[in-house]
Formats: C-alpha cells, structure tokens, sequence
C-alpha cells in the first residue's frame, strides 16, 4: 500500500512521466550504501567477483585510521552528519 502511494505521488509531481532517476537513484543508494559498509571496522567485500591476493571474498575497507565499530561514538557521528547533509540538500531543493 505504502508502494502504491508513493508511486501515485511520484507520478503526480514528475512531469512527462520520466522514470529514469528512480533507477539512478537506487543505484546511487546501493553504491554508497556499500561504501558506508567499507568504513567499519569488518571492511565490505566490493570488489567481490574479482581475486585478491588469491581470494574471491576479500574484505575492503578503508584507511584502518577512519574505520568504525557499528553502534559506536563513530556511526554516531558520521550518521549525524549526513543527516545535516541530506537536511542542507533538501533545503537547498526547496528554495
């Protein structure tokens, strides 16, 4: 039902019916959800088709310096600031 009216909402506010950012858009929040799995502390395996080192499922992650514990003080922080991101956007696309 939730899908529904989201559907009815977007139809309604996109003129010319053009549905191409919808994939975009799931595409963009894969990706960086993906990215934001790399920053903890377990790292994400991105690159998971191709070898590394001889393995197929090898972890990636980033800089172990900016690496986080989920639940802790660094997702805390990090989660606030997107937050104030996404927020600053969606006013900046209301203006």
């Amino acid at each position: 039902m939730l899908t529904g009216l989201a559907l009815i909402c977007v139809d309604a506010l996109v003129p010319g019916g053009s549905w191409w950012w919808v994939g975009a858009a799931a595409g963009l929040g894969t990706f960086t959800h993906s990215l934001g799995d790399s920053l903890t502390r377990s790292g994400s395996p991105l690159w998971w088709p191709l070898r590394i080192r001889g393995c197929r499922w090898r972890s990636v992650g980033s800089p172990r310096a900016i690496r986080f514990t989920t639940g802790g003080m660094g997702e805390r922080v990090a989660v606030a600031l997107l937050f104030l991101a996404g927020a600053g956007c969606a006013y900046a696309l209301a203006m």
